[in-house]
């Protein structure tokens, strides 16, 4: 009744036994499920695991089930296997010393939790980002540069934060409404990483507002760069096109502040790129303004 009990887990439950070399004393039918290969292939020691381990998971593994096994201890990881396929499967690994008979053994359990994990990481993806254009948002701009920042200091460089939005954009939700505002503001989404490519990060904070991350700059180019910066950005935002039969024109304003010359505090560096975008829009309407 209980070896029945046990094959209808969804567990993948073993037993090994710590000879040398190591070998399996039972595996349940759901390893061949979770694993993609017979119960018998499953591995009995931290070398032959190393096999199925995922490369970039493998060193963590195998060195942590070793050194469990010649302490005596409890092992539990997370980890990812390639199956005999390809594909790819994320397992959560536990298992424990036993004593069968008289014989020193480990039994453990494995279980798929590849679900879990991808449900994880729409969470994250959620929270670091923005839902309608999918750029970071700001908590992940504001984590970007704090690390940013971080570097810059340890290797001597420049960081540049430009905030740029467009100029009357509340018309255009208040005339055409909020559907109408998000078709363009994907759009314009589309047209700032375009420009920007691989030369800085983007995000959208909220509204429409757009950030722009430039790291690694020389400190005696630093000023140039975000100039060249801000007037491509300001390229991008110049859009004629129709929305619900209307035609519109857009342009944008952009605020620029450096590091380490106008702060070194990445919220100071933020407040202050923000007061040169209102001094940009105080200036009219596609203008850009260093703080």
């Amino acid at each position: 009744r209980y070896r029945t009990l046990v094959e209808q887990l969804p567990l993948g439950i073993y037993v090994n036994a710590l000879g040398d070399p190591a070998q399996a004393r039972y595996r349940s039918p759901a390893i061949e499920a979770i694993s993609g290969r017979s119960a018998a292939d499953w591995p009995a020691d931290a070398a032959s695991l190393g096999t199925v381990v995922h490369p970039d998971d493998r060193a963590r593994v195998v060195e942590g089930l070793a050194t469990a096994i010649a302490a005596g201890e409890r092992h539990t990881a997370e980890y990812r296997i390639v199956r005999p396929d390809g594909g790819v499967a994320w397992v959560l690994d536990e298992s424990f010393p036993v004593t069968v008979g008289a014989e020193p053994c480990r039994q453990g359990y494995l279980l798929d939790v590849t679900a879990n994990r991808a449900a994880e990481e729409r969470l994250a993806h959620v929270a670091l980002h923005d839902p309608l254009t999918g750029l970071p948002n700001r908590a992940m701009f504001q984590d970007d540069l704090q690390l940013a920042v971080s570097r810059a200091e340890a290797a001597g460089d420049a960081v540049a934060v430009l905030l740029c939005d467009l100029d009357d954009f509340k018309l255009v939700n208040d005339s055409l409404g909020h559907a109408a505002g998000d078709t363009l503001l994907l759009e314009i989404a589309r047209r700032i990483a375009e420009a920007v490519a691989d030369a800085g990060a983007v995000a959208r904070p909220g509204g429409d507002e757009f950030a722009i991350l430039l790291a690694g700059l020389d400190p005696a180019e630093a000023r140039a760069a975000a100039d060249v910066m801000a007037t491509r950005v300001r390229a991008a935002l110049r859009l004629q096109s129709e929305l619900d039969g209307t035609e519109i024109y857009t342009s944008g304003s952009v605020g620029i502040s450096l590091c380490p010359s106008d702060a070194r505090r990445p919220s100071d560096l933020l407040r202050h790129a923000d007061t040169a975008l209102y001094r940009a829009k105080a200036a009219g309407r596609d203008s850009q303004q260093r703080y």
